[in-house]
């Protein structure tokens, strides 16, 4: 008898702790940064833009751009906060042509998108 109740409430407790589980796992994997557009796209001169909105006015935002080597590259503005909108120029053109690695971080979440600069 223990094991009939055991084989039918095991499962009721399986399912409950996975809903547990991918409810904060749906949270922790909330965007931090919604709406980004990168243009122009690809960047014919080296220089573009990057806005975006953030969920949290408090968000100490960080831009960063690496080359494919995983070498950060310069730019002039990096560390950003006190607003839930971005526009933001960056410029790679003193950098060969080629393909980067846009980053932007709120300290906890990163977002990553390619930008090519031909």
């Amino acid at each position: 008898m223990k094991q009939l109740i055991l084989l039918l409430v095991l499962p009721l407790i399986m399912i409950a702790s996975l809903h547990a589980q991918s409810s904060e796992f749906a949270y922790m994997n909330q965007e931090f940064v919604e709406n980004l557009n990168i243009y122009p796209n690809p960047s014919p001169d080296g220089k573009m833009y990057v806005e975006f909105d953030t969920n949290n006015v408090n968000d100490k935002i960080t831009i960063r751009v690496f080359n494919l080597v995983g070498k950060e590259v310069p730019t002039e503005r990096q560390h950003l906060s006190g607003r839930t909108h971005y526009k933001e120029m960056i410029d790679v053109s003193s950098q060969p042509r080629g393909v980067y690695m846009i980053e932007i971080s709120n300290g906890k979440k990163k977002k990553i998108r390619r930008i090519p600069y031909i």
